[in-house]
């Protein structure tokens, strides 16, 4: 049964955040391999950009490169057939973000980048910010540190204007 199944796959999600949250990893890991085992079963509605997108966090968080590229490479397709552009930007973000964390910075940057012009095109300027930060944080690792100071300045600068000067930009 379909809803059967999206409401436990809501359950799974509830139980993951919180295993997640207190360092319990491997029961996190196992929720996750069940609940992707529901995917063939879980509505297209609940089967969105969101969805994967959050699975990729998890995985990222859960240090599983491999199967974290998978789900948010899903986020970024099934983006694409979505009226919002706010889960293809968040989907560029943390594909940026995994990169980032392989150490892999030109990959890193492409998906910054990428992140980064979605949120121009809407105008999104907390997500303009965060993408200049990150951007500006890459720069800085591989010596750049022109470039970094610039997208670093600039991205304090729109949350100065947001005044947001105690959010986080990453």
């Amino acid at each position: 049964n379909v809803d059967d199944t999206d409401t436990m796959a809501r359950f799974y999600w509830h139980l993951i955040n919180f295993y997640s949250n207190n360092g319990q990893k491997e029961e996190a890991l196992t929720l996750l391999r069940q609940l992707e085992s529901l995917l063939p079963n879980v509505s297209p509605a609940l089967q969105t950009s969101h969805f994967y997108i959050r699975l990729g966090r998890y995985y990222n968080n859960l240090n599983d490169p491999v199967q974290s590229l998978n789900h948010l490479e899903t986020a970024v397709s099934l983006a694409k057939t979505e009226e919002s552009s706010t889960p293809a930007c968040q989907a560029q973000m943390m594909l940026g973000l995994l990169f980032h964390q392989l150490q892999q910075n030109e990959s890193a940057l492409e998906h910054y980048f990428k992140a980064l012009v979605i949120a121009q095109e809407n105008n999104h300027q907390n997500s303009i910010a965060i993408a200049k930060n990150n951007i500006g944080l890459v720069y800085s690792e591989i010596g750049e540190n022109e470039q970094a100071l610039e997208y670093l300045f600039e991205a304090v600068a729109i949350k100065q204007q947001l005044n947001d000067t105690l959010g986080y930009l990453n």
